[in-house]
């Protein structure tokens, strides 16, 4: 084996007896060998140097990639947070349109959070977010509160006008009361819960499937088909009914490591899918129970209960097009 200035060379020996101990041919590695000592120290100087100046110049793009995304994620944020506050300036409405925004625009910075840890938010930011999600919390009681009342007033007959309208289903109050939960509490409990709510973004997707799980079959089918796919036509009538709350999610997860330090961002879509939710459950449940007993059903509040009054429908659905359900 033979060391020159341009590598290192094997030469076969062909002596009888001898096997051959290294492979044929030469290895040459990149670039030039010093054969000087001193000449080799600097060679690895130099190459250290270069590898700080590498590591140097990729941390600081890493940061200007950082500060750049802060910015426009900060920006754009901040721009669907002040239309939120416009549009609920009043007090007088819950627009579950621009909140459904809102929150993909607070679950996409979230993830670039998680991904990037260079980047943080202004505490001012987290703060108003905090507040929306305050917003929401009395609207996700006041909908299980009513879920609650509409089923124990037995003189409403619910469960009767359901069976009617949709023979074999019935509603699924354990489903409901999942929605009313309160997601800040659930998210630190258990890894169930996360679940819950990842799978209920998915059913938001999906309304038909949203539907089979608020209004179930008895042999519980909505288990065992297979996801996407229209279930008759009580599924097509009542996703007309609910289509301008059956807004798309993107359905991403949130960042595991950094949600604790930033946990507005993702209790915000938790609230804004849990009122979602619970929104279109009670407008289809009402809506079937209107197209049974011709009655619309009017909220009346005071300080210590729920009550209903049935009024008669103004837009009744006929029970003919709810019949292949």
């Amino acid at each position: 084996m033979n060391f020159t200035s341009r590598g290192v060379q094997w030469v076969r020996d062909n002596r009888p007896g001898v096997a051959d101990a290294a492979p044929g041919g030469s290895f040459v590695p990149r670039g030039p060998f010093p054969s000087n000592p001193l000449m080799t120290m600097s060679a690895v100087l130099d190459g250290a140097a270069s590898i700080g100046m590498w590591w140097e110049t990729r941390q600081l793009r890493l940061a200007n990639e950082a500060a750049n995304e802060e910015s426009r994620r900060i920006a754009w944020l901040e721009e669907m947070l002040v239309r939120w506050g416009e549009v609920h300036r009043d007090g007088d409405v819950l627009d579950l349109r621009v909140s459904e925004y809102l929150a993909r625009e607070a679950r996409e910075t979230l993830a670039a959070i998680g991904g990037n840890r260079r980047m943080a938010l202004p505490q001012t930011l987290l703060y108003e977010l905090d507040l929306v999600q305050e917003s929401f919390r009395p609207f996700r009681v006041l909908l299980l509160e009513q879920f609650e009342a509409l089923v124990n007033q037995s003189e409403i007959g619910l469960s009767a006008a359901l069976e009617t309208a949709v023979p074999g289903r019935a509603l699924d109050m354990a489903f409901i009361r999942q929605l009313g939960a309160d997601p800040s509490i659930e998210r630190a409990a258990s890894k169930a819960s996360i679940d819950f709510g990842l799978e209920l973004e998915a059913l938001l997707r999906r309304p038909d499937d949203f539907l089979a799980r608020v209004l179930p079959g008895q042999e519980r089918a909505s288990q065992d088909e297979p996801s996407g796919g229209r279930r008759g036509s009580i599924f097509e009538t009542l996703i007309t009914v609910l289509a301008p709350s059956g807004l798309p999610t993107d359905g991403r997860s949130d960042s595991a490591e950094r949600a604790g330090a930033f946990r507005e961002l993702s209790t915000v879509p938790a609230e804004v899918a849990r009122a979602r939710g619970l929104h279109m459950a009670w407008t289809a449940v009402t809506t079937l129970f209107a197209a049974a007993s011709g009655s619309d059903v009017h909220i009346r509040l005071n300080s210590r209960e729920v009550r209903f009054d049935l009024r008669p429908a103004t837009s009744r659905l006929p029970l003919e097009s709810l019949a292949n359900g």
